[in-house]
């Protein structure tokens, strides 16, 4: 798993695709794209979908509220800190194709994400601080399916605290359920 600039067309589709059949095949309901009548519709991940609050964990939607904005709250230097670990809704698929920071000072400079079960490799995220925009994307995206365990750990060079203390977020997709959808 590598790091780029630009973001990779064919293997989000490709992911995306992916998770929209597994999606029709599990719920057996249609997927609808943005604005799903009956079965299931796609949007930009967001934070709340991730319960991106920092070391938030618990069943989402079974008392995890998540929070309506991306960020880190506090991390210790040099140490693996949690900042998304959750089972995720069983009414989600989550596809994670890349990460962004918009803090002007930032001191995360690694990320391990780990989706249905499976550690995945930890990425140095400094080289995306010297690039224009500071996102970058994952070359193969990853997907989560409903119910299953979501975790990203992020290390410091620096102890971090505030609300938040960096303005980091995920950048992918939610498939989700109609109510999912558009529950407050």
């Amino acid at each position: 798993m590598r790091l780029q600039a630009r973001l990779p067309d064919a293997a989000v589709a490709q992911a995306v695709q992916k998770a929209i059949a597994d999606g029709v095949k599990t719920w057996q309901i249609p997927f609808q794209n943005e604005y799903p009548d009956t079965g299931f519709g796609i949007v930009p991940l967001t934070a709340k979908a991730v319960a991106a609050t920092n070391q938030a964990s618990g069943l989402q939607g079974a008392g995890v509220a998540g929070s309506g904005a991306w960020g880190v709250t506090a991390v210790t230097v040099s140490t693996w800190t949690d900042w998304v670990n959750l089972t995720i809704d069983d009414r989600t698929y989550h596809v994670v194709g890349g990460i962004f920071n918009r803090t002007s000072a930032p001191h995360i400079v690694r990320i391990r994400p780990k989706a249905n079960g499976q550690d995945l490799p930890a990425l140095d995220i400094e080289q995306v601080y010297t690039w224009e925009e500071t996102q970058a994307y994952l070359e193969q995206p990853y997907i989560v399916r409903p119910g299953a365990n979501h975790t990203m750990r992020v290390f410091t060079d620096a102890t971090i605290a505030g609300v938040p203390a960096e303005k980091i977020g995920l950048l992918g997709y939610l498939l989700a359920k109609k109510a999912y959808l558009i529950a407050e």
